[in-house]
């Protein structure tokens, strides 16, 4: 599916002055070739997927509504709002436009490689404002997790869903050695859908025991920012909590789809890890690392 995106007219949303709001007014059939309503169901769906990239540079929605829920428009209609990141609208848009999405999407994955034109492109596009970042490949080996790493240095250390600091960057080493790895705390949190209500259906019977943990800690490898490009088939519910490795502090979180993060001090570690062994702690309606990074 392609969106429609145009300006957000109805301002009756619960938002601030300084949010952005886009409207979904349709989606475009790229097998029928046809334009087709969408639901307020599509809309939230492919919001959170989309938010999983989004959100590694900065960007993202914070909340998602669906029209029937904030005004009386026509069914098929939604909204996805971002609060606080800009005061500025997204210009209206017509079929001659169907591919703005794709292009949108293409120059934030373009910024990593060109920040300073390609920002330009971005503000030019949506009239946000965003912290441009670098990409290098990093390898991916089995049984470690001491290779290179993307990190988001975001000052305070956030164990929310997702990813929102601006800044992204690869670092060095994280971690040489887990001969020592302390589960301290661990709890079940999941999503939001678009009537404010948790998301359980899916993760609600969803468990790890310590020793799957530290056996999916072991078997991980680092995940670059063009790899978690591809892990956007997450699920809306995780695991947090508190462990350490070799008296080393961290907070982690564990999402149901397909990754896990690491919080040190002033940055957030992204992992994935290895399908052979790992692919049975994830649950199967979320992202699958064999299918989602098997290239990689």
């Amino acid at each position: 599916m392609t969106w429609h995106v145009g300006e957000v007219k109805d301002k009756s949303y619960p938002t601030n002055s300084n949010s952005i709001g886009i409207e979904v007014v349709g989606a475009f059939n790229d097998e029928t070739e046809e334009w087709e309503p969408v639901t307020p169901e599509q809309i939230i769906s492919t919001a959170w997927l989309t938010n999983n990239l989004l959100n590694r540079y900065g960007l993202g929605f914070d909340d998602i509504y669906s029209h029937d829920q904030i005004s009386k428009k026509e069914p098929g209609e939604g909204t996805i709002v971002r609060q606080a990141i800009s005061p500025y609208l997204v210009y209206p848009l017509d079929e001659n436009d169907s591919d703005w999405w794709h292009k949108f999407i293409h120059s934030i994955q373009n910024m990593i490689k060109s920040p300073v034109k390609n920002l330009l492109l971005l503000l030019s596009l949506v009239s946000l404002q965003c912290t441009n970042s670098h990409d290098h490949s990093s390898e991916i080996e089995s049984d470690s997790i001491s290779r290179s790493s993307v990190g988001s240095s975001s000052g305070n250390v956030d164990t929310s869903m997702h990813v929102s600091a601006a800044h992204i960057r690869d670092t060095s080493v994280v971690i040489n050695d887990t001969t020592s790895i302390l589960i301290k705390s661990m709890e079940k949190v999941t999503g939001i859908n678009g009537k404010g209500e948790p998301i359980i259906s899916k993760c609600k019977d969803w468990t790890l025991d310590s020793a799957s943990i530290v056996k999916m800690i072991r078997n991980s490898y680092p995940i670059n920012s063009h790899d978690f490009m591809y892990l956007y088939n997450v699920l809306e519910c995780e695991l947090t909590g508190k462990i350490a490795i070799n008296n080393v502090p961290y907070k982690i979180v564990i999402n149901a789809g397909s990754y896990f993060k690491l919080f040190g001090n002033d940055t957030t570690y992204i992992f994935g890890c290895s399908s052979e062994n790992c692919k049975q702690f994830f649950l199967k309606q979320g992202g699958d690392p064999e299918r989602d990074l098997g290239a990689y």
